[in-house]
């Protein structure tokens, strides 16, 4: 009696878990359709030195597929007084929430390897704060290990084949990408002509789904289903 109570048990479980990750999927998709619905692949905007552009601007961003600078909203500029922002795309102008914080991190090396495994993270620190001793161990080692090593191969791959890999495919049969723009004089000093011309933000897409969300949630999920 005792197993066919575990086992309803567990199946109750399995299905409140694929609940919130099937909610989670539906949630960030429709996040993302809405962006490509609202830009409907005629707009990205990209910052640019605000000072090569007007100096009435404290920020500046451009859209880098307009053909020139005079076309309709190719270039927003973002006043020091937020009430002269009227343009319908002044929300670009707003400073990052404190609440995103990490925004500008989740992109860069070795900062989406280690965001992901955070979750795995506390969980050490909070066992080796319960033994009261440093050790490299996560109590049932066997199964936190394959978690943590099928955590780190979906990384790379994503890094190394489906980014590194892809993107070196993808040069060689497309077409190359312009060598003249009209904003290459408002570009910061490091970055290449026609910069932001060519990315087209899939890499991102697979980034954040295969990487920033869903590892962290995976193990979120794990350990909340011994709990529920």
């Amino acid at each position: 009696m005792a197993a066919n109570s575990q086992k309803l048990q567990m199946k109750i479980y399995q299905k409140r878990l694929r609940f919130l990750w099937i909610l989670h999927f539906a949630i960030t998709s429709l996040v993302m359709i809405q962006g490509i619905y609202e830009n409907q692949g005629t707009r990205k905007y990209i910052p640019v030195v605000a000072n090569k552009v007007s100096s009435d601007c404290s920020r500046v961003f451009i859209n880098v597929f307009a053909s020139n600078p005079t076309d309709p909203d190719a270039i927003i500029c973002c006043h020091q007084n937020k009430e002269d922002d009227d343009h319908h795309l002044s929300k670009l102008c707003q400073k990052k929430s404190i609440h995103m914080s990490l925004a500008g991190r989740l992109t860069k090396f070795p900062d989406a390897w280690l965001i992901p495994l955070f979750p795995m993270i506390l969980q050490w620190v909070y066992n080796c704060i319960q033994s009261k001793q440093i050790y490299f161990g996560w109590g049932d080692s066997s199964t936190t290990w394959m978690r943590f090593g099928f955590y780190v191969l979906v990384m790379n791959f994503r890094g190394f084949i489906l980014f590194l890999g892809a993107n070196e495919l993808e040069e060689l049969v497309t077409a190359p990408s312009p060598t003249e723009c009209y904003y290459d004089d408002m570009l910061k000093a490091h970055q290449s002509p026609c910069y932001g011309n060519h990315f087209d933000f899939s890499d991102h897409v697979v980034l954040y789904f295969a990487q920033i969300l869903s590892i962290p949630f995976m193990e979120t999920l794990y350990c909340v289903g011994f709990e529920l």
